[in-house]
């Protein structure tokens, strides 16, 4: 179980988590205890054991995050609750990204794509830990100044902001400042580490098939001189129509397989896991192949 509070959480995020997960499942079975993010508790290892928690008996558990993560990200967020409050926010966070919204994002996407590659070209290093510290107090008050703005010019935006400020339930209830501002924070906390990670495994396989690699950067330099190089922006329609940078495995398996029907976006999140485990809380007794998980 590891130190006390802070139990085996070093041992996992001090080397690749599934080597981390494999070690134990060697040693003890797809069933055992540990003690990650300040909360003992029981992994399951198992296909089997995913589909008992996730699908089959899902009834049986709730979701649940370590108390560390609620105070990080902040107690109003969607996934920290059950019910119609978490119904209503999970439809206006869907709604906030659809393909038509996305669609008008797209330059501006590619804008802050462009300055923060650029940000990059120094090389200097960056405390993240402590930077990680001063960015939640930041970030609310940054949201705090918008929200604010937002009110008294009564700007009707479209986005996700604009939905949470003008949302009102059956009985007229609005959401409250730290509500919005711990929704939106959760919004930015699921999309960051999911994203990094998918874009770092995208990159690690391109670079172990250079003909691919070399396959997508023509297909990306096309794209740019149709657009003058950087004076046009990139379209919803481009983005559409990149199929090798969504489509393939490897050069060799398009072409004499199944071309251009593999998509290497999406191959990469498939053979690559971008989220090492999912908390679950039983709310009853529940047993699992002879042991008891509470």
């Amino acid at each position: 179980m590891g130190w006390p509070y802070v139990g085996e959480t070093l041992q996992l995020y001090s080397q690749d988590p599934n080597v981390f997960f494999t070690t134990k499942q060697l040693r003890y079975g797809e069933i055992f205890k540990t003690h990650i993010l300040g909360c003992p508790c029981v992994m399951l290892c198992s296909p089997e054991a995913a589909r008992f928690v996730l699908v089959t008996h899902a009834h049986l558990f709730k979701p649940t995050y370590p108390k560390s993560k609620e105070r990080l990200i902040g107690p109003s967020a969607l996934f920290f609750h059950q019910g119609e409050y978490h119904n209503h926010l999970r439809k206006l966070v869907q709604g906030s990204l659809s393909p038509d919204t996305i669609r008008k994002l797209i330059p501006d996407i590619e804008s802050m794509a462009i300055s923060a590659l650029e940000s990059w070209a120094d090389g200097h290093v960056i405390n993240t830990f402590h930077e990680m510290k001063k960015a939640r107090k930041r970030l609310d008050q940054i949201l705090g100044e918008i929200i604010c703005e937002r009110k008294e010019k009564r700007l009707l935006e479209k986005d996700l902001l604009g939905r949470f400020l003008n949302f009102n339930d059956e009985n007229g209830q609005i959401l409250t400042e730290d509500q919005i501002a711990d929704n939106i924070i959760g919004v930015l906390f699921a999309a960051q580490d999911t994203t990094a990670s998918a874009l770092t495994w995208i990159l690690k396989y391109l670079h172990d098939d250079q003909k691919l690699l070399e396959a997508v950067k023509a297909e990306q330099m096309a794209i740019c001189e149709a657009n003058n190089g950087e004076e046009k922006s990139l379209r919803w329609t481009q983005t559409r129509n990149m199929p090798l940078t969504y489509r393939g495995k490897s050069i060799s398996y398009i072409r004499l397989i199944m071309p251009l029907n593999l998509q290497v976006i999406l191959e990469s999140l498939r053979m690559a896991s971008i989220i090492s485990f999912a908390f679950r809380e039983s709310i009853i007794e529940v047993e699992y192949k002879g042991k008891d998980m509470i």
